[in-house]
């Protein structure tokens, strides 16, 4: 679970918005979101992977075409948390804010047998009954696919195992901050709502599409049985 969140990369880019008109004849901006899912192995499409928006509630779920991609309509501007699924794959969950422009979302998910066995080498416990969470940092002017190193990232309150820094599914025992792939991973956690401080001497990490709390970290959503994938943007100083 924690490792489930190794399952999502994600790629963000940034078009024109998309306008709509809700029941009471008002205005309601949506924005298209649209994307592809593969398997993280071959880079070959999944179909029938599920993305479900969980909250807010009446959006309907979507499944990927037999070229692994998909579309949905969503409230710009707006929080969200959104659940993806495929039998025979480890799912996800994430928690940030729309924007007011088309967004795309691409996906790699991996099969368990692998996140399994990148624990074991790695000495760690995996365990998919409790919580995952994965923070991947990056700076925009690079992309989100390329990660950000030297980002510390801790976690409130600081339960189960982490943080682990890694690039891809391999864990680096020595690092105390990002790693060039971006990626911070915390293991074994409870249902809980976490927070996030990213902290570096070079960069500052705003997380403008993420959850803030009132205190300037961010919110992570943990549940049972999933991992929380959080992509924070950290520009030069």
């Amino acid at each position: 679970m924690s490792a489930r969140i190794l399952t999502l990369t994600l790629a963000l880019a940034v078009p024109s918005a998309l306008g709509a008109c809700d029941d009471d004849g008002g205005d309601e901006v949506e924005v298209t979101y649209t994307g592809s899912f593969v398997n993280g192995f071959d880079q070959s499409p999944l179909a029938g992977v599920e993305v479900c928006i969980v909250a807010p509630s009446g959006i309907p779920c979507v499944q990927t075409a037999a070229d692994g991609r998909y579309t949905i309509a969503l409230p710009a501007d707006t929080k969200v948390e959104v659940e993806v699924q495929k039998e025979g794959f480890i799912p996800v969950r994430s928690n940030f804010v729309t924007r007011t422009r088309d967004a795309e979302i691409s996906a790699e998910m991996f099969q368990p047998a692998a996140v399994e066995a990148a624990f074991a080498l790695a000495g760690a416990t995996y365990d998919d009954t409790l919580g995952g969470l994965l923070v991947r940092v990056y700076d925009p002017a690079r992309g989100q696919t390329v990660g950000l190193a030297g980002v510390s990232v801790d976690i409130e309150p600081s339960d189960g195992e982490g943080p682990y820094y890694l690039d891809g599914l391999t864990f680096s025992a020595s690092a105390t901050a990002t790693t060039p792939g971006g990626n911070a991973l915390f293991a074994l956690l409870e249902d809980k709502t976490y927070k996030i401080r990213l902290e570096s001497d070079t960069h500052d990490c705003p997380g403008t599409f993420l959850w803030h709390a009132p205190d300037g970290r961010v919110d992570a959503i943990v549940k049972p049985g999933f991992a929380t994938y959080i992509y924070a943007d950290c520009t030069p100083k």
